[in-house]
């Protein structure tokens, strides 16, 4: 809660396994606005704080934090985590540390959550059907850049209502057909608000379209009876058994073989793992946790805030009891940039049209889920590492050049994203209960 004269935007609870950074950047909520926390560029925490935040003309407020921390050593003995870890581009980014060049120590936030736990001897297990075969740390993930949550929960194939989208997407007029709502409201699409929230509402198949889609679903989730489901997800890509372990399949194209697993319990292998080498790469199982990652595409879609934030929401129910976590990612930038200088060549933050959305999606989230046991907005637009860019360069000089004008946050971005899961788990774990 602040106290002040100054708009800012609200921060929920943070969570950690150590102190918590917590950035300005994370509190603005006017075009203009280029803020300090506690006068500086940013604040470490390691429990519930009051914190000051000013801006350029001297006013401030007064914010009450949440902060929340786990350390490792909470997490009882033989604690196991397995997180299905899925999102838009975000998700699935690879960013080596721009000063060592490795991705020993992770190259996404799903990864490098992974690595952080392995530090800490706490068993935490990504899941998923992608991963960096090279990179050093054995962790996956499912990420579709592009993709808004009416597009996993609704569409076999990429689709999105932003003019802006790559020729490879469906746009709202093909939608509109192919979901077959012309047929059914007797409109031609005219770019109607609410044409686009029906759009948003509507799953595929559930009107016959005038033509229909053809080839196998890009969406891994994708049932045509059902939408979006994991138990589509787990028939088609099961490499695990529900304890996380390898199933022990010996054919060589393993797809739908019927393996007894570590758990004594017999599981058939998914129908698309077609190989020895997929059957190694991919980590798939039912999750323990789930972790969505998306909402900046969200920010772009033409359907309203609250169709926006019911497709989230939904998304997040399609778990059933299964703990679920969602964040979005702030854009890059810093706010005051004489602060960064001698360390980073940084682009300036402000508001634009997606992140003005996306705040307000996030508070629209934050209402529905009020008061909902297994599900959780992690603050991640609050903590992430502002100086930190997608294609960071190393200069001759030392710093860091991070002022391309790119939606996608960097390594050191992804690092405290991965913070805020690592911290949330944690908590979860160590309070088995809840």
């Amino acid at each position: 809660m602040a106290q002040g004269q100054i708009p800012l935007f609200p921060a929920g609870t943070l969570y950690g396994s150590g102190p918590v950074a917590v950035y300005p950047e994370g509190f603005v909520a006017a075009p203009g606005q280029e803020l300090v926390i506690e006068g500086g560029r940013e604040v470490l925490l390691d429990g519930p704080a009051a914190v000051s935040i000013a801006d350029r003309d001297g006013e401030s407020a007064i914010v009450n934090l949440d902060v929340m921390i786990t350390p490792p050593s909470a997490v009882p003995a033989g604690t196991k985590a397995l997180v299905l870890c899925i999102g838009e581009s975000t998700c699935d980014l690879v960013n080596a540390n721009p000063f060592t060049g490795s991705y020993a120590e992770g190259w996404n936030w799903a990864s490098m959550l992974r690595f952080q736990a392995l530090q800490d001897g706490v068993d935490i297990r990504c899941l998923g059907t992608g991963t960096l075969p090279d990179g050093g740390v054995d962790a996956c993930y499912t990420g579709h850049g592009g993709w808004s949550a009416y597009t996993f929960l609704n569409w076999p194939i990429a689709a999105k209502m932003d003019p802006w989208a790559p020729d490879s997407f469906l746009k709202a007029p093909q939608m509109w057909e192919a979901l077959g709502l012309e047929r059914v409201s007797g409109k031609a699409y005219e770019g109607a608000q609410w044409q686009n929230d029906l759009i948003a509402r509507t799953r595929y198949g559930k009107h016959r379209p005038e033509k229909a889609l053809s080839g196998e679903p890009v969406n891994e989730f994708f049932s045509e009876d059902e939408g979006f489901s994991l138990e589509t997800y787990l028939e088609r890509y099961r490499t695990l058994d529900d304890s996380g372990e390898p199933l022990p399949a010996k054919r060589r194209n393993p797809a739908c073989e019927k393996v007894r697993g570590s758990d004594g319990k017999i599981y058939r292998v998914g129908s698309r793992i077609t190989s020895q080498a997929l059957l190694g790469r991919i980590r798939v199982c039912r999750p323990t946790h789930v972790v969505i990652n998306l909402g900046i595409n969200d920010g772009d879609s033409a359907c309203s805030v609250d169709v926006a934030a019911e497709g989230i929401v939904a998304l997040m129910d399609e778990f059933g009891s299964i703990p679920v976590a969602w964040f979005v990612n702030r854009w890059p930038g810093v706010c005051r940039k004489e602060l960064w200088e001698s360390e980073y060549v940084p682009r300036q933050y402000g508001m634009n049209g997606n992140n003005t959305r996306v705040e307000a999606i996030l508070k629209a989230v934050s209402r529905l889920l009020e008061g909902r046991p297994d599900r959780y907005v992690l603050d991640v637009w609050h903590t992430q590492f502002p100086a930190s860019q997608h294609e960071e360069k190393l200069l001759p000089d030392g710093r860091l050049d991070c002022s391309a004008n790119d939606v996608h946050l960097g390594y050191f971005g992804q690092w405290t994203a991965a913070r805020q899961v690592q911290g949330w788990l944690y908590h979860l774990l160590s309070h088995p209960t809840e």
